[in-house]
């Protein structure tokens, strides 16, 4: 398996604080693939990521979701080994946080995971919904919730 590490840009309006949280998110991010797979890669964008994924499973990771740990992970794979052609980690805003394929289809990465299941007519895995970390509302809510990791928790605290 290989996990791609979507890094991205800096999370817009957050002014000072974009570039550290960005940085700790990546990190994290980075940290649960090597976790989990043998083979990690790091790209700016979901399709930039997928032209380095290899014909077998694979788990895309962006880099937005402060809480994402070895649990999304191995829950995800243990969906895809039960015969899931797709699973999704869903956002609280609509798209994922996570995703594994059992073969890279860029298809199954467009858009809102319900409705991409729906219309691929595709046997999919559902993980717990996860807030992403992307606006000022974000970043007010992950500072008000004492399941911040403390590294994300001091990135938001900085300014």
């Amino acid at each position: 398996m290989i996990a791609l590490v979507v890094a991205g840009a800096p999370p817009a309006g957050l002014g000072e604080r974009a570039a550290a949280v960005h940085e700790v998110l990546v990190a994290r991010t980075l940290a649960v693939a090597r976790g989990a797979a043998a083979r990690v890669e790091v790209a700016a964008t979901v399709a930039a990521a997928l032209a380095l994924a290899d014909p077998g499973p694979l788990l895309v990771l962006p880099a937005i979701s402060p809480r994402l740990g070895d649990a999304h992970v191995a829950a995800a794979v243990a969906d895809l080994e039960a015969g899931c052609d797709a699973v999704y980690g869903p956002t609280l805003e609509g798209d994922w946080y996570l995703a594994a394929l059992a073969t890279p289809r860029p298809e199954l990465l467009e858009g809102n995971p319900f409705t991409v299941a729906r219309e691929h007519a595709v046997e999919v895995g559902l993980l717990r919904h996860e807030r992403a970390l992307r606006t000022p509302a974000d970043a007010a809510a992950f500072l008000a919730d004492p399941l911040t990791p403390a590294d994300v928790r001091a990135a938001l605290s900085a300014a």
